[in-house]
């Protein structure tokens, strides 16, 4: 895989999150679609969506940052 798409002289396309956000995307809309045909709520899978994100992306950040600083 290519880690830069596009690279202009005023804007940079990487690879990576590019297509982590195209899979975070299709993963909602297709959740999305089961929790609607469960006849659950909207608002709870919003807020589950953004829970799920956020704790997963500190935890990525905690442990590169652990790793990255010599801990082996």
């Amino acid at each position: 895989m290519l880690p830069i798409i596009l690279d202009t002289k005023w804007f940079i396309l990487y690879s990576y999150p590019l297509f982590m956000g195209l899979g975070w995307g299709c993963s909602y809309a297709v959740t999305k679609n089961y929790w609607q045909n469960l006849g659950l709520d909207a608002k709870a899978l919003n807020i589950l969506f953004f829970g799920v994100f956020v704790s997963s992306w500190i935890g990525a950040k905690l442990f590169f940052l652990y790793y990255s600083s010599g801990h082996k």
